[in-house]
C-alpha cells in the first residue's frame, strides 16, 4: 500500500513540474506567439493541470482575442478542476469570470 501512494505522489511531482514549465514556456511566448502559448496551455489542460495560472492565463489569452465560446469553455473546466478552496482564484471566480464572459458575449451578439 505504501508503494503505491510513493507512487502516486512520484507521479504527481513529475505532472506538477512538467505543467510548470509548459507554463513557463507558454508565458514566455504570450507576447511574440499568441497562437504557440494558447496551444501549450492547452496541451497542459489537455493532461489534467489543475494550476490555476494555467486556466487564467488562457481565458486572459482568449478575451484578447475576444473569443467568448473558449473563454466560458476555459471556466467550466477550471470550475470543476479547482475547486472551492481558500486561494483568489478559485471555482467561485472563474463562475463570475463565466458570468461576466456570457454577458459580454450576448452583448456583442444582438
Amino acid at each position: 500500500m505504501k508503494n503505491e501512494e510513493e507512487t502516486q505522489n512520484t507521479k504527481n511531482n513529475n505532472d506538477l513540474d512538467k505543467w510548470i514549465a509548459i507554463n513557463d514556456e507558454a508565458k514566455d511566448l504570450e507576447k511574440s506567439d499568441i497562437n504557440k502559448a494558447i496551444m501549450l496551455y492547452e496541451l497542459n489542460i489537455k493532461n489534467g493541470t489543475d494550476l490555476p495560472q494555467t486556466f487564467i492565463s488562457l481565458y486572459k489569452l482568449y478575451r484578447k482575442q475576444k473569443d467568448f465560446e473558449n473563454e466560458i469553455r476555459i471556466c467550466d473546466i477550471a470550475i470543476n478542476r479547482i475547486g472551492n478552496n481558500e486561494e483568489k482564484y478559485n471555482a467561485r471566480w472563474f463562475t463570475d469570470r463565466k458570468l461576466k464572459t456570457i454577458c459580454l458575449r450576448d452583448r456583442n451578439f444582438y
